[in-house]
């Protein structure tokens, strides 16, 4: 079993170290190194390092014409079907299962199926009590029927 002052000793080294790893990662950004070419030595004038910056407003719709590309910020909307989206169980809903010692179906998208038929290209791995089992694309996924 620790001490208690060992225990306080280990705790007081950790905020020691937090305190330090804390102040160097969370203080100003370092600027990094000075170019070589600012650096003036005895009486040279120091070189104008200030950026050009345009005198008016960049107009967007013009700069979106160049062929460097288009606004980075545009968002292109692909709509959602069954082709181009991974497997989930969002196309597949479970209504019921009957479930006997004898056979298990399930009602899937108000259709039975049993073990091993294929429903919407999503294959039924396992049917139990409370839950199916199916695979698409590769993808397992479990339904469970819900209460209410």
């Amino acid at each position: 079993m620790m001490s208690d002052s060992l225990r306080k000793k280990i705790v007081f080294v950790a905020f020691i170290a937090v305190a330090i790893w804390g102040y160097t990662n969370f203080r100003q950004p370092h600027q990094g190194p000075i170019p070589q070419e600012s650096v003036v030595a005895g009486n040279e004038q120091a070189p104008d390092i200030r950026v050009n910056t345009p005198s008016r407003p960049v107009n967007i719709e013009e700069k979106s014409k160049e062929p460097w590309g288009i606004d980075p910020f545009h968002l292109i909307v692909i709509p959602a079907t069954k082709e181009n989206q991974p497997a989930t169980s969002l196309y597949w809903q479970l209504s019921g299962i009957i479930y006997t010692n004898q056979s298990q179906t399930a009602i899937i998208n108000e259709k039975p199926v049993q073990i091993g038929e294929t429903i919407d290209n999503a294959k039924v791995i396992s049917i139990d009590k409370d839950q199916v089992v199916l695979e698409a694309d590769g993808v397992r996924m479990t339904l469970t029927v819900s209460q209410g």
